[in-house]
């Protein structure tokens, strides 16, 4: 499980750390606040597992670069295409240099070998305790973690990754670089799922489709159930999926009631297509992570397209699937009616009380700060009538939630 991150020149943060992260974390603020940038940041820790070597004259460190994700999805190419930038490193199949001046050590430059794919990152796990050893010089590549950023972290445990970026569109004032430590177990690409409004608009592949209808019993059965939990309908219906005629890398899924002709899931409303197309993927991700190789749900705004009884259901039928999994769930929100069906979900032993944590972000002149909320300090601030996604506690809003239940029934 990522325990904690620290972010440095990613986008508008310029300095920022997370302390605190639980199984269930939930992200709130304002407008601005940094909840997208800490969610990107996390899913490209995540999909830089695919194996490398960072280099520099006789010098080599085991790397891992840039992989695709659980829906074979490249990653660097979804964050460029979600803030419509062009991705700089095309290509790249060999050798790629960074180049980092420093005044003891003019042109010094780092290699990353063998690697192939569109590459725009590098990380490594455990540097400082693979360096300790080594004589001077070589320990003057540690000036990445605390001179080029000024990281005041200790990478303290092998499982510990540095991921350096370097696609200056999506940098800090496009300064070109960028970097976060990240401490905690990190799930391995092929288990991490984001999921934002563009999954919602876009078509299955097809080629994740034939692995997991392969790979994962009764997949579709699985999905038809969990439809129906969060779309009763009283009619039974079988889920199907097809190749689209005028791209055959793409499939979609088709809802066949018994009684009725077959529509594909695109016919129906943003709801039923929002939750069908995070329910497909969630289901799979249940069935494959392990232990060994955990999974991690990366979910914006879940608020988008369900009335507050939909959101519901789907919020609960998501926590049935990863509850006794090894798998993360980071959700940014703006609803702090998500924070409330979290609560209930407590209230009713969906999840543990402990596996639940609100961290609200505030970004200012480029520093982000945070403050972590578990379950009684929610209950807290609803009971002194606070909002905890500002940092005064109050909203100029119309409507007034109420997220506590009474502590004994007939209260």
């Amino acid at each position: 499980m990522i325990e904690s991150i620290h972010i440095k020149n990613f986008r508008g943060i310029q300095d920022g750390k997370i302390d605190r992260f639980s199984k269930i974390n939930l992200l709130v603020g304002p407008n601005n606040s940094g909840k997208s940038a800490v969610l990107e940041t996390i899913y490209l820790s995540n999909t830089a597992s695919r194996a490398a070597i960072l280099e520099s004259g006789s010098w080599n460190h085991d790397a891992t670069t840039s992989d695709l994700d659980l829906l074979g999805v490249d990653p660097l190419e979804r964050i460029c295409e979600r803030h419509k930038k062009n991705l700089e490193n095309t290509q790249n199949q060999g050798t790629i240099s960074r180049h980092f001046e420093y005044s003891s050590s003019p042109g010094f430059a780092l290699h990353l070998r063998g690697v192939a794919g569109k590459t725009g990152l590098f990380s490594w796990q455990g540097f400082a305790l693979a360096l300790k050893e080594l004589d001077s010089d070589r320990k003057f590549i540690l000036q990445l973690e605390n001179k080029l950023f000024g990281f005041g972290d200790t990478m303290s445990d092998a499982s510990d990754r540095m991921v350096y970026f370097w696609e200056r569109s999506l940098t800090h004032y496009q300064k070109g670089e960028s970097a976060w430590l990240v401490h905690g177990q990190i799930p391995v690409a092929r288990n991490t799922l984001f999921y934002d409004v563009s999954t919602t608009l876009n078509h299955l592949p097809f080629e994740f489709f034939s692995q997991m209808i392969n790979t994962v019993p009764g997949w579709t059965h699985k999905i038809a159930n969990r439809f129906k939990s969060v779309f009763p309908s009283g009619k039974n219906f079988n889920v199907i999926f097809q190749q689209l005629n005028d791209d055959r890398s793409q499939t979609q899924g088709i809802i066949a009631p018994e009684d009725n002709i077959a529509l594909t899931i695109d016919d129906y409303g943003d709801g039923a297509r929002s939750a069908f197309k995070l329910l497909t993927p969630l289901i799979a991700l249940s069935e494959l992570s392990t232990a060994e190789k955990p999974g991690v749900l990366i979910w914006e705004e879940p608020e988008l397209f369900q009335n507050p009884q939909s959101l519901g259901k789907l919020l609960a039928e998501v926590v049935e699937l990863i509850k006794d999994k090894p798998i993360q769930l980071f959700i940014a929100t703006h609803s702090i009616e998500v924070v409330a069906q979290f609560v209930r979900l407590v209230n009713e032993k969906a999840i543990n009380a402990e596996d639940l944590l609100a961290i609200r972000l505030n970004l200012q002149d480029g520093q982000l700060s945070s403050s972590a909320f578990n379950y009684q300090d929610i209950q807290d601030w609803t009971a002194m009538h606070l909002d905890l996604r500002v940092p005064d506690g109050r909203v100029d809003s119309p409507l007034q939630f109420q997220l506590a239940e009474a502590a004994n029934d007939g209260e």
